[in-house]
């Protein structure tokens, strides 16, 4: 784990967004290049993971091969299953074995983690107690995988309500960098033209609606556009994702750097 770098207390939200994910973890690359490190970190779904990984200390070099090691990825298979919905246990196990220990107090940070609450139809924040359960609960894609069951109460993928959240960070961040890795970019007519890519374009729209309400209360957000190339359920491109991260954090990073300095908080 890097050292902070500087005294303004930086805080990072990662946004849900399947497999494009990982290319927060590029984003997470360029910044600690330029030493600025987070601590404290939110997370939505996909965003969920990183988020946790970043938490528990991990390189971003370490964060690629648990997902390239595990593919743990794939399991964002769109469609229903034939025999039903299917549980995140396996991402629960692979947490394990990057993790040390299951609970959000082991962790470097504070992390938080959002999740949706199918009962009381509301927006949940995890940040302590059993770490594993609330990434999968985050991560549970509504008609994917079976919702988790925590305390009595029933949730389901984070994005149905925040899918880049920034209230957990206020009270504890001078400057809150959102990552969006969901964003809204304008296709040509033949995208939009198949009951298919109709769907998957209302999907990114929705979600993005989510995100957006959360811009204003971030100092900076850094938007790697590049990844609407690839859908949420690509799986060939890693390294892709990777590098739209990093070369968007780049692009943007005397503006971060900016935003920094001139905090007086």
């Amino acid at each position: 784990m890097e050292k902070q770098k500087n005294q303004v207390k930086v805080g990072i939200t990662f946004s849900g967004g399947g497999t494009r994910a990982v290319a927060q973890i590029g984003v997470i690359k360029a910044l600690r290049e330029h030493g600025i490190e987070a601590v404290s970190v939110a997370g939505t779904s996909g965003g969920s993971i990183v988020a946790a990984l970043y938490a528990a200390g991990l390189t971003t070099d370490e964060m690629l091969d648990f997902i390239k090691d595990s593919n743990i990825f794939k399991l964002y298979k769109p469609g229903i299953p034939i025999n039903g919905l299917t549980s995140l246990s396996y991402l629960e196990e692979m947490l394990a074995k990057s993790i040390p220990e299951d609970s959000f107090e082991s962790l470097y940070m504070p992390c938080h983690i959002v999740a949706a609450n199918l009962m009381t139809g509301k927006p949940h924040v995890f940040n302590t107690g059993k770490l594993f359960q609330a990434v999968t609960a985050s991560c549970s894609v509504p008609l994917v995988f079976k919702p988790v069951e925590i305390d009595g109460q029933i949730y389901a993928d984070g994005g149905i309500f925040d899918n880049m959240p920034v209230d957990p960070l206020k009270p504890e961040c001078d400057v809150i960098i959102g990552i969006n890795v969901m964003p809204n970019v304008e296709v040509p007519k033949e995208e939009v033209e198949s009951m298919i890519s109709i769907g998957m374009r209302v999907f990114d729209l929705m979600i993005y609606n989510t995100t957006q309400n959360n811009f204003d209360d971030c100092n900076v957000v850094i938007q790697p556009s590049e990844v609407y190339k690839y859908n949420i359920f690509n799986f060939s491109h890693f390294d892709e994702f990777f590098q739209f991260g990093y070369d968007a954090a780049i692009a943007q990073i005397e503006e971060v750097k900016r935003v920094i300095k001139e905090c007086t908080c």
